[in-house]
């Protein structure tokens, strides 16, 4: 979401109690977050999918160690930076599937968990 949109969403987004706007920044990763959400612990983190035939998966998801980080290094480091308010991350899927049939999102949340020792290679 760009800036202006999302400045636009949150002027759109109704407090679901009130009926009123809820206030909401955009913090320097473009996300959308509103006040309440950072106050009452319900912050989620979406991690796009990526089709896994496209040509660069590993550098668009992984990224290239010490200073590029990827998607999934990028949704732990505002994980962990986030984790008073942090309440679920989610790996977003497409219809691509690898070789042995797992979704894209399972095999990036497969992926992860299999390069987790390899995050300390980031500088950030």
């Amino acid at each position: 979401v760009r800036p202006s949109a999302a400045s636009a969403l949150a002027e759109k987004k109704a407090d679901r109690n009130s009926g009123k706007c809820a206030p909401a920044t955009l913090t320097k990763h473009n996300r959308l977050i509103s006040m309440r959400e950072r106050r009452s612990g319900s912050l989620g983190i979406l991690v796009h999918g990526c089709h896994l035939e496209a040509d660069g998966w590993e550098e668009i998801v992984w990224g290239e160690p010490p200073d590029q980080m990827g998607r999934l290094p990028h949704a732990l480091k505002l994980a962990w930076q986030e984790q008073d308010t942090l309440r679920s991350i989610v790996c977003g899927t497409g219809a691509s599937e690898s070789s042995d049939g797992r979704l894209e999102g399972q095999y990036t949340v497969d992926f992860l968990w299999a390069h987790f020792d390899e995050l300390k290679a980031f500088s950030d």
